[in-house]
């Protein structure tokens, strides 16, 4: 782990970036001021859109010249308080290539994650990011003690992110 940037991209063939969604455009104009950042394999290890744009995270790396088959996304839930429990969690890796996808959920499984291989970047993109509407959604729903409600918030949910999933280029069927 470093926040020596120069110094990650000159000794790693991985960059893993786990940062808040909103700062990625800033951190890539960074990135991108090293010679070696375009022959990396990016993985990114967050959700969300970018607010200016309504880019999603992997298109911001695009922008600054990653090529897509050098990008992965890795997406949840996962939460670290289960990890520290033990608990274990499923987990998705998605890329615009499938060999990096296949490598990275084998590589980086282990007793507390498993990995399923995603197949469409968008949707996978889109959904984590789109879930956790449905998360804040109940969430209110238990505060307002209308746990009944739960059930068609995830069905009506699930279909609705579908939609958004498919109106933005990916597979609707990667929400569920």
């Amino acid at each position: 782990l470093t926040h020596d940037l120069e110094y990650a991209l000159n000794k790693s063939e991985y960059v893993v970036i786990s940062i808040g969604a909103q700062a990625v455009r800033d951190l890539m104009t960074n990135v991108s001021k090293i010679e070696s950042y375009k022959d990396k394999k990016y993985i990114l290890c967050m959700k969300g859109i970018e607010d200016l744009t309504g880019k999603r995270l992997s298109e911001i790396l695009i922008e600054f010249g990653v090529d897509p088959q050098n990008i992965a996304v890795w997406v949840g839930p996962g939460h670290i308080q289960s990890f520290v429990a033990g608990i274990p969690s499923v987990m998705i890796i998605d890329s615009y290539n499938p060999e990096l996808s296949e490598f990275l959920a084998k590589y980086l499984k282990s007793e507390l994650i498993r990995f399923y291989q995603g197949q469409d970047i968008i949707g996978s993109e889109i959904g984590a990011a789109a879930k956790n509407v449905m998360g804040v959604a109940a969430g209110l729903l238990d505060g307002v003690n209308y746990q009944t409600l739960k059930g068609g918030l995830m069905a009506r949910g699930a279909r609705e992110v579908s939609r958004l999933i498919k109106a933005c280029g990916g597979n609707e069927l990667s929400a569920y």
